[in-house]
């Protein structure tokens, strides 16, 4: 066959490719919003809410709404990062048994290397900050003494992570007094952000570590309980020698939280009918960007548009 004439039957065949590929010719949506309307009302449950009705006019294949609040917020739609106003920090003990005072101390390090060993914890520097909080104060007592919550925010240091550790020192028992156990309990360290609290660390998240360091370690006295309890003892056999226990944590992460992306609410798919009107109930009075994205698809081609409304549901 001419070269010719194959040639005019290539581009003949593109142009009837071309033609059938009706994505070429894919429309943006029509979809506007006209306008809203605040109405009090109540949820299934009775609580009241602020039932915002949005009328619409044109169409879209697919609908999605960001309302304007926490996890929904078009403002956030490639990521939302939290930075944390305070570190509140609580734990519960008891004492029992001994009379040997001061046993127990409470530290923190940002440069501690997580290497759980004597010689790696004193070549750390740790900020003693035990007077922030209560002990338990009543020996025998098994309740647990609340420590209070206090705000540890200050000993923060951007890019890296925090220690907590509990530091155990027995002194010779024959000059000092017996040896007390201390149990710690309840442990809490939780970031303050704009969304509320968010935990950090706990009780069993804080993966306690015992350290044992001293001329002569009693086996079995510092151990790590069910729920991971803490609890230290001194020594029972060779009581006149110095020894020291640390309960250090795992490292906590104190930099800003990524919470990953907020996401829309789908509000119409592709085999619905046209949507004339939507309504979101909000929990809270309280002003909202409201952001719509209406889209029209093929497999190759997208065209959308973004329609935003400042809604005032005070």
């Amino acid at each position: 066959m001419n070269l010719k004439y194959i040639v005019i039957y290539i581009s003949a065949f593109i142009l009837v490719l071309a033609g059938c590929d009706k994505s070429l010719d894919l429309d943006a949506p029509t979809f506007n919003v006209k306008g809203y309307t605040v109405a009090d009302d109540v949820d299934t449950l009775g609580n009241p809410v602020k039932k915002v009705t949005f009328n619409f006019e044109g169409d879209a294949k697919l609908i999605s709404v960001y309302p304007g609040e926490i996890g929904n917020d078009y403002a956030y739609a490639q990521g939302r990062e939290l930075d944390y106003d305070a570190l509140l920090m609580s734990f519960s003990t008891t004492v029992q048994y001994g009379t040997q005072p001061n046993q127990l101390s409470v530290w923190a390090s940002t440069d501690f290397d997580g290497t759980y060993t004597p010689e790696h914890i004193h070549a750390a520097n740790w900020t003693n900050i035990t007077n922030r909080f209560t002990l338990a104060a009543t020996v025998g007592s098994s309740t647990p003494a609340s420590s209070g919550t206090q705000d540890i925010s200050d000993l923060k240091v951007e890019g890296k992570p925090l220690y907590i550790g509990f530091k155990y020192v027995t002194l010779p028992q024959s000059t000092a007094g017996t040896q007390n156990t201390w149990k710690i309990r309840n442990f809490l360290l939780t970031g303050q952000s704009n969304i509320g609290p968010i935990t950090l660390s706990d009780q069993v998240s804080a993966g306690w570590l015992l350290v044992n360091d001293g001329e002569i370690i009693d086996p079995g006295r510092a151990q790590i309980e069910s729920g991971n309890v803490v609890n230290l003892r001194g020594n029972n056999v060779n009581i006149n020698v110095y020894t020291e226990t640390w309960a250090i944590s795992k490292s906590i992460s104190t930099s800003k939280a990524n919470l990953g992306p907020d996401r829309s609410i789908a509000i119409k798919s592709y085999t619905d009918p046209v949507l004339n009107s939507y309504t979101y109930n909000y929990t809270k009075p309280g002003n909202y960007t409201v952001v719509f994205v209406a889209q029209n698809s093929t497999l190759k081609h997208e065209k959308s548009v973004i329609r935003t409304v400042n809604v005032d549901a005070n």
